[in-house]
């Protein structure tokens, strides 16, 4: 067996999560994919805006769920939350989940 080099195999970062207030189909949808992931062995993380209603840090269907900052500051968050000794590197597959536009 191959011996991994990170704790994260895919990152996924979104504005909001499935427990956001303003969360809604789309989050849910990348937490299915991502509990996918996890349950074909991949360590997977979704990155997301914090909010009163949830911790800052779970593991949800076996996805470790990370709340920090809030809507615009979720993006750079992963780049000093997840990069470093023993997180996330380059052989780390991100997917950002661009915010919806509003009509």
């Amino acid at each position: 067996m191959q011996e991994r080099s990170t704790p994260i195999d895919v990152l996924f970062v979104n504005w909001r999560d499935a427990t956001h207030p303003e969360g809604g189909g789309s989050e849910r949808y990348v937490h299915r994919m991502a509990e996918g992931l996890a349950g074909g062995g991949l360590r997977v993380s979704i990155f997301c805006a914090a909010h009163p209603r949830a911790v800052a840090d779970e593991v949800v269907g076996g996805v470790r769920v990370v709340r920090r900052g809030g809507r615009l500051g979720v993006y750079p968050g992963p780049c000093c939350t997840c990069s470093g000794p023993g997180r996330a590197s380059s052989s780390t597959s991100r997917t950002d989940c661009p915010s919806p536009v509003r009509w």
